[in-house]
């Protein structure tokens, strides 16, 4: 049974690249398509690096602020 199975998925994958090979005969890609597509990985790409900078940033942000009440809690408790 396992045989049948590897088998079928060889076959179905053959089959899914002969489907693919045919349609980019038929429908191939023009440089303006190829253009907009790497347009949008570049903006994914930069999108990507700048959630991670502010992510970063804010991460930053929150320390600061946690060490600026610790010490704000440290000199109450002191002047007590």
């Amino acid at each position: 049974m396992p045989d049948d199975t590897k088998r079928e998925e060889e076959i179905l994958e053959k089959l899914s690249e002969a489907v693919r090979t045919g349609w980019a005969s038929k429908h191939p890609l023009t440089e303006k398509q190829r253009a907009g597509v790497r347009e949008a990985l570049q903006k994914q790409s930069k999108d990507r690096e700048l959630s991670q900078d502010e992510r970063r940033k804010r991460a930053e942000e929150q320390q600061k602020r946690i060490l600026e009440e610790s010490k704000k809690s440290q000199e109450r408790t002191q002047s007590r």
